[in-house]
């Protein structure tokens, strides 16, 4: 009996087994297009990876080269350059152009060995003289190339040289003296040396208003400039002293650089501007022409590249760098080289 009931499985096995048989081509290739897609999947995600990393690293460049440069930033020279790098505006305070930009631009590009020569492009009505002196230090230092200071190895300089474009007045001026060779694009102004130092006096506009100033100084000369009161004879004897000492300073500085100045010129210390023909003949300046022919005729073999002064975002975004600005922007029309 258990014979006879297990009789009739055995064909059922056989056509499950026939089934398989059948479907097994069927199930592999499904199996086969099921992995393929797998794979595929995963192809296609680390194609699309790819892609992303390659438009990243794109805009990336993009940025560098049309950007980068508002931020101060550029790529090291890795070939023999001339730098130019531009003084443009007032000097000092909030202004681009100050020394806490300006001075870690041009140490950084001069101590590349492949920056053969430095030009300073210069369009500037003046600004702080303190600024202009560390942006002239800097210019001094720019002379001597990285790595000759060797006892066994001959002294190398640098080419630096000034091209005033526009205006070169009073504390440009006092920054381009320290360049080798000066010169001046025909329709430029050059000159303006000597000092000033101004403000503003709002105690006749509080008194109208009814609103007192009370101010103690330890001495008499202590709250010279204050805009809230008048300057005593005392004090007003004080600053004429002061603006003629500093503009001593400014004097000696100018003589000193510009061995060929024409002392004898009248009204030289006056304070007014030469057309760049006329400074020429002065001593105030070497030549006359503009940049670019002056970058061609100096250097015809060497690339020219322009950089910007450096730019820190976090202290742009920083309240305390505004408070400061804003100081800056005051005592800037205090003393001032204009």
């Amino acid at each position: 009996m258990n014979q006879h009931e297990q009789e009739p499985k055995q064909p059922g096995h056989d056509r499950l087994a026939e089934v398989l048989e059948r479907l097994e081509p069927s199930l592999s290739k499904a199996l086969d297009i099921i992995a393929h897609e797998h794979r595929s999947a995963g192809r296609w995600a680390l194609i699309k990876r790819a892609a992303i990393a390659v438009f990243a690293l794109l805009v990336f460049f993009v940025w560098i080269f049309f950007y980068g440069k508002v931020l101060g930033f550029h790529p090291e020279p890795i070939k023999p350059t001339v730098a130019v790098v531009d003084i443009d505006g007032a000097i000092g305070g909030a202004h681009q152009a100050n020394a806490h930009n300006l001075v870690p631009e041009i140490d950084q590009l001069c101590g590349e060995h492949e920056v053969k020569a430095l030009i300073v492009h210069i369009n500037s009505p003046g600004g702080s003289p303190t600024d202009a002196e560390r942006i002239g230090a800097a210019l001094q230092r720019c002379r001597k190339m990285p790595g000759s200071h060797s006892r066994n190895q001959k002294p190398q300089t640098r080419p630096v040289i000034a091209v005033i474009d526009g205006l070169g007045a009073s504390a440009a001026y006092l920054i381009a003296i320290h360049a080798q060779k000066i010169y001046a694009s025909p329709e430029s102004m050059v000159g303006s040396i000597g000092i000033i130092i101004e403000g503003f006096k709002f105690n006749k506009l509080l008194s109208k208003v009814g609103v007192d100033n009370y101010t103690y100084a330890s001495g008499p000369i202590k709250a010279a400039l204050s805009p809230w009161q008048p300057d005593t004879p005392a004090q007003k004897a004080f600053i004429a002293k002061l603006d003629h000492q500093a503009f001593e300073v400014f004097k000696i500085s100018v003589i000193k650089h510009r061995p060929h100045l024409v002392l004898s010129t009248p009204g030289l210390w006056s304070g007014r501007v030469w057309m760049a023909g006329q400074a020429k003949k002065l001593g105030l300046i070497d030549g006359v022409g503009i940049l670019e022919n002056i970058e061609h005729e100096q250097f015809p073999k060497l690339q020219v590249h322009t950089y910007q002064p450096q730019l820190n975002v976090r202290n742009l975004l920083s309240m305390s760098t505004w408070i400061h600005a804003l100081r800056a922007e005051a005592q800037e029309h205090v003393v001032a080289l204009r």
